[in-house]
């Protein structure tokens, strides 16, 4: 498969290079991550290369989620820099609610 961007909830699955989520400011409801391997990692920057998402699956469920309440929070852009997604690969899955 190959990370759709253009849905809602947007998808990504793929994790073999740094990608662009959006670099305009983008309005998120939640985010979920799907993994089954205990301590991965995912961690979003804004376009200015500033963390501000990390999730990261402790074990207890392999869904690990942040929500942001009904209205939302907004975002500077979102990046996603594969080197700090420790152990992300083929089974693991992302979605992006945006508003």
């Amino acid at each position: 498969m190959a990370n759709n961007l253009n849905t809602n909830p947007m998808l990504i699955d793929t994790f073999s290079a740094d990608f662009d989520i959006s670099l305009e400011p983008i309005l998120i409801k939640k985010i979920r991550l799907f993994s089954a391997a205990d301590g991965d990692v995912l961690s979003l920057n804004d376009k200015n290369g500033n963390k501000v998402i990390r999730l990261v699956q402790s074990g207890n469920d392999d869904v690990v989620e942040d929500s942001y309440g009904d209205k939302g929070f907004q975002f500077d852009g979102l990046k996603c820099v594969v080197a700090d997604c420790t152990g992300l690969g083929a089974n693991d899955l992302i979605w992006i609610y945006v508003i």
